[in-house]
């Protein structure tokens, strides 16, 4: 009987050192997502309720060319109490605190900050408030939950099992943000 799998001499599969750094820097490219990073720094804070409280202040305190939400709390946002507008007004602030700071946590921040103005879009207004698609939203959202305390965790995972019956709103000028 014949073995199925033909034996190869261990030299058959040998790689050089670049190409081998290639395929590594591809497939850890192709499966790494900016919410890893972000997921990867909660494991390891102490207090995270704390860290995202900063987060939240940093966003709505960072001078951008935008304008500031109406929003003095985050409880304000996991209760439901802010309007769509202010909603995407922090979700482009932490957008553009995420695309132009230089540091890593900065952009953890920005990023689940971002991600908490979109579960509040989907939650309390049935709104995506992105262009991503629902599902890269529903992973982003699962991912936070699985990483963050209450009321935060209840705050992502109840989004991702609400309906959308808008997507990516207008803003005041009537152009998609």
């Amino acid at each position: 009987m014949t073995d199925p799998l033909p034996q190869h001499a261990p030299s058959d599969f040998c790689l050089d050192s670049a190409s081998a750094r290639s395929i590594s820097a591809a497939i850890l490219a192709a499966s790494l997502m900016p919410v890893d990073f972000a997921v990867e720094e909660l494991r390891h804070t102490q207090f995270v309720d704390r860290w995202i409280r900063e987060a939240f202040h940093e966003i709505i305190t960072a001078i951008l060319p935008l304008p500031v939400p109406e929003i003095e709390r985050i409880d304000e946002v996991l209760a439901g109490r802010v309007a769509v507008s202010d909603l995407n007004r922090l979700r482009q602030r932490s957008t553009v605190v995420y695309g132009s700071t230089s540091t890593v946590e900065s952009r953890n921040r920005a990023l689940v900050i971002y991600a908490l103005a979109v579960a509040a879009g989907l939650r309390h207004h049935k709104q995506l408030l992105t262009s991503q698609s629902r599902a890269a939203v529903d992973l982003m959202l699962a991912e936070l939950a699985s990483v963050v305390p209450e009321p935060y965790a209840s705050h992502f995972e109840l989004a991702t099992h609400c309906e959308v019956l808008a997507a990516l709103d207008a803003n005041e000028d009537g152009q998609q943000v």
